[in-house]
């Protein structure tokens, strides 16, 4: 399906299906403990992969990164807690930050929910601009321009 200037496929995988000889589906350093351990997909695997992708937002860089190889990915998310995003960006308001960890949670049962996680996300922008501008005035990770824009709405 063409939207836009750019083409919509659909690729379903059964449960179980492998994208290739032995490997999942997915991005290394965004992929859960579980989904590297070929369990069965789970709603809360994307909660840990939203969880790093807001690292990745807020750092510049996933929180498993590594150029060592996916293997090496795959230890650190199974086996290591990533450094807290509070300590790369001191500047991360603290329930922000809180969020982010619970989203990385090695075990799934102490993940948020996906509709608490989008709760909390609701809350961190109700509670006004000040927050995101303390934050865009801070710094800017690595990687990103100097300038932040930002609408809360």
């Amino acid at each position: 399906m063409r939207v836009g200037g750019a083409v919509r496929t659909r690729f379903v995988l059964e449960p179980g299906q492998r994208s290739a000889v032995g490997r999942a589906p997915g991005t290394p350093a965004y992929m859960s403990p579980e989904h590297w351990r070929g369990e069965q997909a789970q709603p809360n695997w994307d909660v840990f992969a939203f969880g790093a992708v807001l690292y990745a937002l807020l750092d510049g860089e996933s929180p498993f990164a590594s150029t060592a190889g996916p293997q090496v990915v795959a230890d650190r998310i199974q086996h290591q807690d990533p450094e807290p995003i509070a300590t790369r960006q001191p500047q991360t308001p603290p329930r922000l930050a809180e969020l982010i960890h619970a989203m990385l949670s090695r075990t799934a049962a102490e993940r948020p929910t996906a509709a608490e996680v989008g709760r909390e996300l609701v809350l961190l922008a109700a509670t006004g601009p000040s927050a995101v501008d303390d934050f865009c005035s801070a710094s800017v990770p690595r990687g990103y321009s100097d300038t932040c824009d930002h609408t809360l709405t």
